[in-house]
């Protein structure tokens, strides 16, 4: 099959799959929630003339507001975001087969391989996340660190520069969108530095790094001289990796918590991926460095998953080093040996429970946007008539999320517009200042979570600073979602 063909048909189930499964941004579905909202949202402040960090804040990347601009620049709905998401996931989708081109030699079978690969990751897919904008980049260096361990090695250990500098590339890329997004790659890209060590290759190691470097420098440039001219240079580094890092020391062995079950059902792939690691370790000498650095690394993706918050959609960014594993099932079967038909029953159960987790998290999500959504958005649009127009500027939903916003076409009035109490919860400097700023009355009008509002089922109905906002606001309205308060 031509290369054309071959971006053809990955456009092609890039598209449906996102049509289908992409509840945020398909036109299939009512509206979006999550993440993604507040994703959507700031790329439409942004096309609005809102500068990201002073203007409204999030601990993501500067990238990840130009994604959602251009998203929100092409068609200013939802389904501008979809058609965004399809060429990164065409991207994704054909790097990918060329990884288990690697290890298979008939093309169909790699192409078939990749798509189930796709569908298999389905319980972690959730549209237009900091993953799906990462991975493109992580697979096709994951496709550069394959071709050195099975390919270039056989003629020349030394590693080639322009793939380093790709490197350098996607490691910029993911601290410019979510600074974690570099993990699954990292543990490749040591074993490879540690490959050439040992052969005493420092010549090629300092040509490596220097090439690294410089595509990272180039990614980060543009970003650099853009918010030293807002004079926001500290508030970018501050948003994209001080505050991230504070958060991420804040939620140590979340996981932990919620049982065996919850465990098991976010590393689903990564298990697979240590079990046809180990299996190809046995039954594969020559490529037992090759199944160790990926054994690490599925290793490394369970222990940091451990310590993370049980949310689905954060094991996605370790796609690549799954697709890697599909690739070292060629080994699996095609030999017979014992070890290999056990592991084979072993994985084989981890498909059906994560085909079975799958069904079961798309049938939840459709009933979800039918008769939970709807509500919310109903409630949106009638507790905000009771705002009149020329106030719509001064409006602050405390602890409310972005959906609120998008729906009811608001644009919020100060930088920390969403889920403040926890938004500001790693930092007493943003504590106090958004706790001035309520006391200030600077807001006319403040929106709060009603008692039966669906989200109160992980936030809580608990609000930090209403004895604040009770002596200086008056209720004005109220429905099942939402409270509304004027200032006396």
């Amino acid at each position: 099959m031509h290369i054309v063909n071959r971006i053809i048909v990955f456009s092609f189930v890039a598209f449906t799959y996102l049509l289908l499964f992409s509840y945020d941004t398909s036109p299939l579905y009512k509206w979006c929630h999550s993440d993604t909202a507040n994703y959507m949202l700031e790329g439409i402040l942004v096309k609005k003339g809102l500068v990201p960090y002073i203007d409204f804040f999030e601990h993501k990347g500067p990238l990840m507001f130009v994604i959602q601009w251009m998203g929100a620049m092409l068609t200013g709905n939802k389904i501008g975001f979809l058609l965004i998401e399809i060429p990164f996931l065409t991207a994704t989708l054909y790097g990918s087969y060329k990884i288990v081109a690697l290890f298979y030699n008939d093309k169909r079978k790699s192409i078939i391989i990749t798509i189930i690969a796709l569908l298999l990751n389905r319980i972690y897919f959730a549209g237009n996340m900091t993953e799906d904008y990462c991975i493109p980049f992580l697979v096709w260096s994951m496709y550069f660190v394959v071709k050195y361990f099975k390919c270039d090695r056989d003629n020349d250990i030394e590693h080639n520069v322009k793939y380093s500098f790709f490197y350098g590339i996607t490691f910029m890329v993911c601290v410019l969108i979510r600074m974690t997004n570099f993990l699954p790659i990292s543990v490749m890209i040591i074993m490879g530095t540690i490959l050439l060590a040992v052969n005493k290759k420092w010549s090629n190691i300092l040509k490596n790094i220097a090439a690294f470097i410089i595509g990272g420098v180039l990614v980060l440039a543009p970003f650099v001289i853009y918010y030293i001219k807002k004079n926001a240079i500290y508030q970018m580094f501050y948003g994209t990796i001080i505050h991230n890092i504070k958060y991420t020391l804040n939620t140590n062995g979340i996981l932990l918590n919620d049982g065996l079950g919850a465990i098991l059902i976010i590393n689903l792939n990564l298990l697979m991926s240590l079990l046809i690691a180990i299996s190809n370790f046995a039954t594969n000498k020559k490529g037992r460095f090759f199944s160790l650095s990926l054994m690490l690394s599925a290793i490394v993706g369970i222990v940091v998953q451990l310590g993370m918050r049980p949310n689905v959609n954060y094991m996605y960014i370790w796609f690549p080093v799954y697709i890697v594993a599909c690739g070292m099932t060629e080994d699996l079967v095609h030999n017979d040996r014992i070890i290999n038909k056990v592991f084979r029953i072993f994985i084989l159960i981890l498909m059906i429970l994560n085909l079975s987790c799958a069904f079961i998290i798309t049938k939840s999500m459709i009933s979800y946007d039918v008769n939970k959504l709807t509500d919310i958005e109903k409630d949106a649009k009638e507790i905000t008539k009771l705002i009149p127009e020329k106030s719509r500027n001064s409006v602050l939903a405390y602890n409310v999320k972005s959906e609120y916003y998008i729906v009811t076409d608001i644009v919020p009035c100060y930088k920390y517009f969403i889920l403040q109490d926890w938004m500001c919860s790693v930092n007493d400097d943003m504590q106090e200042e958004f706790k001035e700023y309520i006391e200030s009355g600077q807001a006319e009008y403040i929106v709060e979570n009603g008692e039966n509002n669906i989200y109160n089922e992980n936030y809580g109905t608990d609000n930090k600073l209403d004895y604040i906002i009770d002596e200086k606001y008056e209720e004005i309205g109220r429905n099942d979602s939402f409270v509304l308060m004027k200032k006396k």
